[in-house]
């Protein structure tokens, strides 16, 4: 469908880009991982390990800007894209500094990032300090050795403050902000009473009877998700029952012939939302906001636009799987018309309240 392939170019535009403006920090950070990595393959026996990425310590200022995470974060990239080692699940990391009850320090020394690391079953920590000194970022890193305590290499690189805070922009409003655009899969389900009166038509020496019943309907759908700025997100989405649709009226033919059938209806809804992001812990999140729907029936037969209040919470099961549960609901509604025979005959109103599970994947 043509949608779903402008969502899917959506998608790899936004990770294009964030690519492809990989700034001059960014660069100097990876040539940073670079000089570690040599290091590491330098060492005598050296073979491919594990690896878990600790936040970087700093400073209390500097910790409330997410400095040291947005550089962990930016080195992290290299690391992965290696390939020399397997890099531990930053949620994994985050759910080990919980158990430990170190994770609202926002500082892990050696010796309890080598305990940690040995529980994610990594063989190899990075970890670094961040100072600003001046108009720069003076940024200390090292790779140690989780069998021994080892300090196994170090470097070091100096950004320019307004370079890197160019660069790390998108992961210093928070730490979900690692991850700005987000694939979901959604679910959509409403219960509707559907509480039209009944029809009758009449037409080729035959009466029909339209009769709108209650039923219940989940429709699949497909978005994406784009967080520009720490608390503010933008969602667009596309759900559809397809072909099959949902059978909403009991249509009752008598006369020459006798028939009894259900009229079945497709149903295709285009979503955008524009939300407030705010976090409960640190793998919780909850977005408040709202935006308009337009339903269309057949094909665009017969539609409506309806203003929206959506309001969802978010369980970050690792660094980039997000599952969901959103509550929608719409502000004014429409009877939509039509049938095989007539197109004046109410077959189907939807409810206003929706509730939404979803499964997000981040980029």
């Amino acid at each position: 469908m043509k949608l779903l392939a402008k969502i899917s170019f959506a998608v790899i535009f936004f990770s294009f880009v964030g690519n492809a403006s990989a700034g001059p920090a960014s660069a100097k950070l990876s040539s940073l991982a670079d000089s570690l990595i040599k290091g590491h393959l330098q060492k005598p026996g050296a073979v491919k390990a594990t690896l878990a990425i600790f936040k970087f310590n700093c400073d209390k200022k500097l910790e409330e800007r997410h400095i040291g995470f947005a550089v962990s974060e930016l080195m992290s990239h290299r690391f992965v894209a290696d390939g020399t080692f397997t890099v531990v699940e930053r949620g994994e990391i985050g759910r080990l500094l919980q158990e430990q009850r170190l994770q609202a320090s926002g500082a892990v020394d050696n010796d309890a990032a080598v305990r940690l690391g040995m529980l994610a079953g990594a063989g190899v920590v990075l970890l670094g300090n961040v100072q600003k000194v001046g108009g720069e970022y003076q940024v200390n890193a090292r790779l140690v050795s989780v069998e021994t305590g080892e300090v196994l290499v170090s470097g070091y690189a100096e950004l320019d403050e307004q370079v890197f805070e160019t660069d790390a922009y998108g992961y210093m409003g928070s730490a979900a902000q690692a991850h700005p655009v987000g694939l979901y899969f959604l679910y959509n389900y409403r219960r509707s009473a559907n509480s039209m009166s009944r029809s009758a038509r009449s037409g080729g020496g035959a009466n029909y009877d339209y009769n709108p019943h209650a039923f219940a309907v989940g429709i699949s759908g497909i978005g994406l998700r784009y967080t520009p700025f720490s608390k503010v997100q933008v969602d667009f989405a596309f759900i559809s029952t397809g072909k099959g649709g949902v059978k909403t009226t009991k249509e009752t033919v008598t006369g020459i012939y006798s028939n009894t059938s259900e009229v079945t209806t497709e149903i295709y809804a285009y979503r955008g939302i524009l939300s407030y992001l705010g976090s409960v812990s640190p793998r919780v999140r909850y977005a408040v906001g709202g935006g308009f729907t337009k339903y269309s029936l057949n094909s665009d037969r017969d539609s409506y636009i309806a203003p929206l209040l959506h309001g969802r919470l978010e369980y970050l099961m690792q660094g980039r799987i997000g599952i969901s549960l959103a509550a929608n609901y719409d502000l004014n509604q429409k009877t939509f018309l039509g049938s095989p025979l007539f197109g004046d005959v109410p077959v189907l109103r939807l409810d206003k309240f929706s509730i939404e599970p979803s499964i997000t994947i981040y980029f």
